[in-house]
């Protein structure tokens, strides 16, 4: 087993969650034990691109543009498309994939039809998915029962679909925002629709929380998780309890619930090793490694490569 890495950064929400190992203040309920899924396959003959983690399945991409994916049945994890891609995105009931000719194909729920025309880049949330086109606009489709899909004018470099609502970076590197931007469940106001002023170059949307990177690979989030400037994050990916993060060094810091032993399934205790990318999802965080293998910690999904 991996040593597991302490760090040492706290949020500032849900009663103060503490990232791996310090206490900024009371947990929720803690889970009897955990474990850390360790995936080192090779995924084909040059190994893994990209892994995409949503709540009960996840899904990956060969560096040869092959998807497999895993998880519980009836989920997207079924029967994934058999066409070369460039980048995938899955959400709670639809995956969808970025062809190498620049079309999107998806598959799961039948309302997640995406349009036609050449994308740069995608995101796909709960419920609906968006994509930055050739000219910089970004259009999304699927549900919209808050205007996650209602795009405002302006042109985008990237878009990242979450819960009930979308973000995205500019030209002009500014955060944008569209959709939910509360929690009517709990009938709390987070304001993770509601970015803050300044300059980014990366963002993330999860339920209800967004977290961004700053042009001086710094992290800021705000909505139901806040951190204020932590500096050498240089990738993000945010979901409902806990976050992950890419360092400088290409180690993996995770924090939020599950960032300590007993705690959740150790969704946020990230194993050792240097990483290109890492992705979240309620209870499983995975990881591409620098040797282009995959490597997971917390629950493990049926049928994990």
């Amino acid at each position: 087993m991996k040593t597991l890495r302490k760090k040492h950064i706290c949020l500032f929400g849900l009663g103060a969650l503490a990232l791996a190992g310090m206490a900024c203040g009371q947990h929720g309920d803690v889970g009897p034990d955990w474990n850390v899924a360790e995936i080192n396959q090779d995924g084909g003959p040059q190994g893994w691109k990209q892994v995409s983690v949503a709540s009960n399945y996840a899904c990956g991409l060969t560096t040869d543009g092959e998807v497999n994916c895993w998880g519980n049945s009836n989920t997207p994890s079924e029967n994934p498309p058999q066409e070369e891609f460039q980048e995938i995105s899955v959400g709670a009931n639809h995956a969808c994939g970025l062809e190498i000719n620049g079309q999107v194909h998806c598959w799961g729920w039948e309302g997640a039809l995406p349009p036609q025309g050449q994308m740069l880049q995608l995101s796909t949330g709960r419920h609906h998915s968006c994509a930055v086109k050739a000219d910089n606009t970004v259009i999304c489709w699927g549900g919209n029962a808050y205007g996650a899909t209602d795009v405002p004018e302006d042109r985008f470099k990237q878009v990242s679909a979450g819960a009930e609502y979308t973000c995205g970076i500019t030209l002009g590197d500014e955060v944008k925002c569209w959709g939910l931007d509360d929690d009517p469940g709990m009938d709390l106001d987070f304001g993770q629709a509601r970015p803050p002023r300044g300059k980014f170059k990366k963002v993330s949307a999860g339920k209800s929380t967004t977290c961004a990177i700053t042009m001086d690979d710094g992290l800021r989030c705000w909505g139901r998780m806040r951190t204020n400037h932590v500096p050498g994050i240089i990738a993000v990916d945010v979901t409902t309890y806990h976050i992950c993060g890419i360092e400088l060094t290409g180690e993996v810091a995770c924090w939020g619930y599950g960032s300590e032993p007993g705690e959740g399934d150790g969704q946020a205790i990230p194993p050792d090793g240097t990483f290109r990318q890492v992705s979240v999802g309620n209870a499983t965080s995975c990881g591409i490694t620098t040797g282009n293998e995959i490597e997971c910690w917390g629950k493990v999904f049926e049928g994990q490569p």
